[in-house]
């Protein structure tokens, strides 16, 4: 300890304050897009800190989604961003599109370092399994102008309703 009487001068060491030596913890992962208890293939991650996190040590090689198969695990990277409005929540999106009805896990490495180089306390991996593929073809649950409607304009919109959401792209 180094005392500093009033009228004297003192001559100390380094001084450093505020020594932050505790290490970031992992409070949540959330996927952005569910389907009940599975994940959709194009879900990001939303990783949440217990405090803030340095960018630059958020890589392919500190945290990744793992999928096991049958020529050994095999590991996705991505890209990684705070949230506005919170630096220890960071959203994780996955380099590529995932696979139907495949469990795949999250890793987060000790290589993951706070703003004053502390290590990540390295938790377990977090599970997650994709829908399956969507195997039942959407139907035609109606049209307007009504398919027995006659004497319609040629230059009239033809609307088309849909049991499920469509591929707006597929329409040709």
């Amino acid at each position: 300890p180094v005392s500093v009487s009033a009228g004297i001068n003192t001559i100390a060491g380094e001084i450093k304050t505020n020594r932050d030596l505790t290490p970031p913890t992992l409070l949540q992962v959330r996927p952005t897009d569910f389907d009940g208890e599975k994940i959709k293939v194009l879900s990001n991650f939303i990783i949440k800190f217990s405090e803030p996190v340095n960018e630059s040590t958020l890589t392919g090689q500190t945290c990744y989604l793992e999928l096991a198969t049958s020529s050994g695990p095999k590991q996705f990277g991505g890209t990684f961003y705070t949230l506005p409005d919170s630096l220890n929540i960071i959203v994780f999106n996955p380099e590529s599109v995932l696979d139907f009805s495949k469990t795949y896990s999250l890793h987060l490495t000790g290589g993951i370092q706070d703003l004053k180089g502390n290590g990540l306390t390295v938790p377990s991996p977090v599970s997650y399994t994709t829908v399956d593929r969507d195997l039942v073809p959407p139907t035609i649950k109606g049209t307007y102008p009504s398919s027995t409607t006659k004497s319609v304009l040629v230059a009239s919109n033809v609307k088309v309703m849909f049991s499920e959401p469509m591929n707006t792209g597929s329409a040709g």
